[in-house]
């Protein structure tokens, strides 16, 4: 009988990453930068099962397999910012930012049963094979994003915040490929107020109001298409013959998911910032869901696009630190 530690197996990756950015002042308050990472990553992975393998008992055959992971990916980013400060009463903070990337990934598979000398050779020629028992599989998935976004922050007097933001993406994953993410938040620092700055009891009084819009598009690479699987026909005159069948019907309706949330919140704190409540409302509606639906073999499997869903969530944060530094015991000593 064949123990499973005699199978001889090896792994091996080169992985390489290049990293790099460039920036500069274009004039007072406005810069530029520009960064790029790409990745290289080279795996081979094989396996040999002779006679004396557990694989060779239980199965009867000895197997060599050959596996390749080849992957070549890179992201970049371009961001232009401008600061600046007007005077007491004014800040802005405006930043536009342009993204794609690009993740490229075959793997192929090479699997050779009852190799000839396969202590000798092993996964050095699995041609030497039984080839009605060869295997040989491999895939390729290319995938692209795109996206550009524009926000700005904006300060007035120190007690009034405003941000606002819109963000567009692209993805080669979806049949609409392009959907757009807008969001804006405003706040009002009552603790500058006249009628509290003066006020030593309250620390912190801010009221909060946001909105935002975000994507999803992780679905699997092609899955706008149908995927076909090859199979062996058998003529009534015994010839054969190999034909292709549908294994997966196609979704020519994905589109981004799109999750919309709006909150409403409150930062309070007193005695010199020793108690502190933060309160926040918030209320979510996602729209467009992403979300692989299974059905009775005969329908296939098909993705589902569920029209809505909405939810409501209630935070409350309360915080305290301690007030009194010293604290005696019964019995009079200090801790």
């Amino acid at each position: 009988m064949g123990y499973i530690w005699e199978s001889s197996n090896s792994n091996k990756t080169i992985n390489n990453r290049i990293q790099g950015y460039v920036q500069f002042d274009i004039l007072d308050g406005l810069s530029f930068r520009s960064q790029l990472g790409v990745l290289f990553d080279n795996r081979l992975n094989t396996s040999v099962e002779n006679e004396d393998s557990y694989y060779s008992y239980k199965n009867s055959l000895t197997q060599g397999q050959a596996r390749s992971y080849w992957n070549t990916s890179w992201l970049n980013t371009n961001t232009l910012s401008y600061v600046k400060e007007f005077n007491e009463n004014h800040r802005i903070n405006a930043t536009a930012v342009f993204e794609q990337s690009y993740d490229n990934n075959y793997n192929h598979t090479g699997t050779g049963y009852n190799l000839d000398y396969i202590d000798m050779i092993g996964v050095n020629n699995l041609a030497w094979s039984d080839s009605n028992l060869a295997a040989i599989a491999s895939d390729r998935s290319i995938n692209t994003l795109m996206s550009g976004m524009l926000r700005v922050n904006y300060v007035f007097m120190n007690r009034y915040m405003l941000t606002a933001s819109i963000r567009a993406d692209g993805s080669s994953r979806l049949k609409d490929k392009w959907s757009y993410f807008p969001s804006a938040a405003l706040a009002w620092d009552l603790k500058q107020e006249n009628f509290l700055k003066e006020n030593s009891f309250i620390d912190q009084l801010k009221l909060r109001l946001g909105y935002g819009s975000v994507g999803n598009q992780a679905v699997e690479a092609y899955r706008i298409y149908s995927k076909m699987t090859p199979v062996t026909v058998t003529t009534p005159n015994g010839s054969s013959s190999t034909a292709y069948k549908i294994d997966r019907p196609a979704a020519p309706f994905l589109k981004w998911e799109r999750n919309d949330q709006f909150n409403v919140g409150v930062d309070f704190g007193i005695l010199n910032g020793r108690v502190r409540l933060t309160a926040d409302w918030y209320s979510k509606l996602s729209k467009d869901i992403l979300l692989e639906v299974a059905r009775p073999s005969h329908m296939d499997i098909l993705p589902s696009l569920i029209t809505q869903v909405k939810s409501r969530t209630q935070v409350l944060s309360l915080q305290s630190v301690q007030i009194l530094s010293v604290i005696k015991n019964s019995a009079g000593t200090q801790t």
